[in-house]
């Protein structure tokens, strides 16, 4: 139990309002910080603008991918006419069937002015396949992150057949004897 000095003791100190001069420097230098920022922002407008609207893409891009559940892929092949092995990027959603088991491939080629990740990932998520299905999206050569292939050439009608038929049996769509499911 306390004893009366102690319940009646003095209140804390209290703490003292700072110095106008140190109020006032502290107001200085946030304005000048604030200008700084503003004179940075307006001499390198686009590059600011620029790195703003890639990290938004990217935030959608993640979001897209993630709600329809595919993952990003790649694998080494080497096409008729390469002169080296290349990495073919692409987009999957895996199944739920047991290796061996019935199950059904949606192969899915984009358009030339469609993005992988940012269309064909609705594409997706709106025909909801059923989770059997095992779901790829094959990124066209010289697409987004397929770019780092690029020899000189640009592939032909043809070439892209055959980068489709080696990407097929990378991923183990068609067997080295083109049996298989076939590309429609």
């Amino acid at each position: 139990r306390k004893s009366g000095k102690e319940r009646h003791a003095a209140p804390p100190p209290r703490l003292q309002p700072p110095p106008l001069f140190a109020m006032f420097a502290l107001g200085v230098a946030v304005v000048v910080v604030i200008l700084a920022c503003v004179g940075y922002v307006a001499r390198h407008r686009s590059e600011v603008l620029t790195s703003i609207s890639c990290a938004a893409i990217r935030g959608l891009e993640a979001l897209k991918l993630r709600r329809a559940g595919l993952v990003r892929r790649s694998v080494r092949m080497r096409p008729p006419g390469y002169r080296r092995l290349v990495r073919a990027h692409f987009l999957e959603r895996a199944t739920t069937t047991s290796p061996g088991g019935n199950e059904r491939v949606l192969l899915i080629i984009p358009g030339f002015t469609a993005s992988a990740a940012l269309i064909m990932s609705d594409l997706v998520w709106k025909l909801r396949p059923p989770p059997s299905w095992r779901v790829v999206v094959m990124e066209l050569p010289l697409h987004e992150a397929n770019i780092e292939n690029f020899d000189g050439a640009h592939p032909g009608c043809n070439a892209i057949l055959q980068y489709t038929v080696a990407f097929a049996k990378a991923v183990g769509l068609l067997g080295d004897d083109d049996s298989g499911p076939h590309l429609h």
